[in-house]
């Protein structure tokens, strides 16, 4: 028995010393270098809407305030501070008379939008037909993105380029004038164009 137990430790003792070791087997861990590329993208970042109403109550035609998404008061301030609007929240149309006007007898409309690092961006009208509906289209070289313009533009498609929200490209402001049930509505439409 003690014969069995000394070949027990023996062996045990042998198998536990560094002769019988294999060397430690190294992991590396590589991370992928996986770059992601932001998509570029277009979105309606605000409207804001105003109206004069022809009716018997209102004697002098003047301007309601404006309605839009939320009554975003943040964005009524910036509209006053580029002077589009003025302190009392009425719309200065007549600063639209020298804007971009979208003209129908060409099929579509372009033009290029600069970001402060001076990356260049080509930015398109298109005139899809039917009640003067329009898509608004950017690219740049890589990759593209089209949005619908919300509204109907029978007297043409004005719009600015101003700077709205801060950072990246300018903002495309979209003027929609219309009459409907006795008084005139303008509504700005605010498309952001920006990496996500």
């Amino acid at each position: 028995m003690r014969v069995f137990f000394f070949l027990f430790i023996a062996t045990l003792l042998y198998s536990c010393s560094g002769h019988n070791k294999k060397s430690p087997v190294e992991k590396k861990t590589i991370k992928a270098e996986v770059q992601t590329a932001k998509k570029l993208s277009i979105q309606k970042v605000g409207e804001l809407g105003f109206r004069r109403t022809y009716s018997g109550s209102d004697p002098d035609n003047k301007w309601d305030d404006p309605w839009g998404y939320n009554r975003d008061t943040l964005l009524v301030k910036s509209f006053q501070e580029i002077g589009l609007v003025t302190r009392h929240n009425r719309l200065l149309l007549e600063k639209f008379d020298s804007c971009k006007l979208y003209d129908y007898d060409h099929p579509e409309a372009s033009f290029i939008l600069t970001d402060p690092q001076q990356k260049n961006l080509k930015v398109q009208f298109c005139y899809k037909g039917g009640y003067a509906n329009f898509d608004l289209s950017v690219a740049d070289g890589q990759q593209s993105s089209e949005i619908e313009i919300d509204g109907s533009y029978f007297e043409g498609l004005k719009y600015l380029l101003l700077d709205i929200v801060d950072g990246g490209y300018k903002e495309i402001v979209v003027l929609n004038n219309y009459y409907i049930m006795n008084g005139d509505n303008s509504d700005l439409l605010i498309y952001e164009i920006k990496y996500n």
